[in-house]
């Protein structure tokens, strides 16, 4: 699985940390739509570890579906997790 919108030769998603994936804004071929997302959860949230929270229950149930990859979703729960506990 690569990058969208990643420039040829960058590494798959699966071999980067859940934390750097996160914050890969750079090449994701959506930003704004991201950052606005991200803005708005906050708005309407309690706070932060709800919007963790939401996240990691959104990853769980992502284990499921058999097209996604599970190394990927662990990486992911790991920096939400790092997250919430950061708080």
């Amino acid at each position: 699985m690569e990058l969208l919108g990643a420039p040829t030769g960058q590494r798959s998603l699966t071999r980067l940390s859940g934390d750097t994936w996160i914050r890969m804004l750079g090449v994701c071929p959506i930003p704004e739509v991201i950052r606005n997302t991200r803005a708005w959860a906050h708005e309407v949230s309690a706070g932060r570890r709800e919007v963790a929270a939401s996240a990691y229950a959104y990853l769980l149930k992502q284990y499921k579906y058999a097209d996604n990859d599970p190394r990927l979703i662990g990486a992911l729960l790991e920096a939400v997790h790092n997250y919430f506990s950061a708080t």
